[in-house]
């Protein structure tokens, strides 16, 4: 069995815990941080590598407790250069010959550089397995050292090769890691009916098709290029695009409205009245929002809602608190926003 590192959203350790344990059969819990786990697992790199609400996942060369000092990074490195670690570990690796790799240095989440004589011998002793290489710009992989707060650091061999994705997504889009989460959140089941009502550019939906079960997903929004685009993004999918159905519609609009109980899962990241004009205060948005969720939702049925503005959204859950469930709250940023996720049940029995 190999030990695993991966990174996550902060904030949301409970929810990628279950989730771990539901897509790796075997994955023991080794340490449980905000933002990271580490875990043994018998399951394949391959495995761990398609994951998809991960941000990124290490193999674990070696682990450090208690660190203490001016200079946590230098003394791991230290300890690195005096041992046999690498010579031990790497052959468990399964690094190809030829390789080229960098070594990459992180202090509490930011980047820093280490003296040059260290970081040129860590590299000459890597470089002498199975003929890798350096390459500093654009290299095949990474190993990491990285200290954590908590007074723990990881020396790392990185196996997935995710970028990040704000260069790449539209201002808004969600990233396709919280859209996972967000949907795992709402217990999917393959008889759902499943509703996004303010798709955007439809990170929520494509993820419920896309790893998922379901018998029918609606995509809906106001926006016509959001909602072009979200049509274009499902066409090129080769996977999971029956029975959905991406719509420009209003959530408010009388003739396009679903009947009562039709909808089984509702998980959305509606506007947060920032930057879009809503035509209207946000606390009467939500409010109004909440009347038809509620409306539409069937008994038993769950929604998780992505919002920043918690106190106005925690208002208005107030006034169903005899009608709906709050199961549970995560605080998260996004986009360096503070933001909050709610999962909510209906009460009653479920309908099926």
């Amino acid at each position: 069995m190999a030990v695993y590192v991966s990174t996550f959203i902060s904030g949301l350790q409970q929810p990628v815990i279950s989730a771990l344990k539901k897509n790796v059969a075997d994955a023991q819990i080794i340490l449980s941080l905000d933002g990271l786990i580490v875990y043994k697992t018998g399951a394949s790199k391959e495995t761990i590598k398609k994951i998809r609400f991960f941000n990124n996942s290490f193999l674990l060369v070696q682990m450090f407790k208690k660190l203490k000092g001016a200079a946590p990074i230098e003394n791991m490195i230290k300890t690195v250069l005096d041992t046999k670690v690498i010579e031990t570990s790497l052959h468990s690796l399964d690094i190809k010959k030829g390789t080229s790799f960098r070594i990459i240095f992180s202090d509490k989440n930011e980047l820093v550089s280490v003296n040059k004589k260290w970081r040129e011998q860590l590299e000459n002793k890597i470089s002498k397995y199975k003929g890798l290489h350096t390459d500093r710009v654009n290299p095949d992989t990474e190993f990491w050292f990285l200290y954590r707060k908590e007074q723990i650091g990881f020396f790392m061999f990185r196996i997935t090769k995710h970028g990040s994705t704000e260069k790449t997504l539209h201002k808004g889009e969600l990233r396709p890691e919280l859209a996972h989460l967000l949907c795992f959140m709402s217990e999917p089941a393959q008889s759902d009916i499943f509703l996004d009502p303010f798709c955007g550019y439809g990170s929520i939906p494509f993820e419920r098709s896309r790893a998922f079960p379901y018998n029918m997903i609606f995509a809906r929004d106001i926006d016509e290029e959001k909602i072009k685009y979200t049509k274009t993004k499902f066409a090129q999918t080769k996977k999971n695009k029956h029975n959905v159905f991406v719509q420009k519609v209003d959530l408010f609009q009388e003739t396009k409205k679903f009947e009562n109980e039709f909808i089984h899962k509702i998980v959305t990241d509606p506007p947060w009245g920032f930057y879009d004009d809503i035509g209207t205060g946000i606390a009467d948005f939500y409010s109004e929002m909440m009347e038809e969720f509620y409306r539409i939702l069937a008994a038993g049925g769950i929604m998780v809602i992505l919002t920043a503005r918690k106190e106005e959204f925690e208002t208005c859950v107030d006034r169903f608190r005899n009608k709906l469930n709050l199961i549970s709250k995560f605080d998260i940023l996004v986009s360096g926003k503070k933001a909050a996720v709610y999962k909510l049940a209906k009460s009653g029995a479920s309908q099926g």
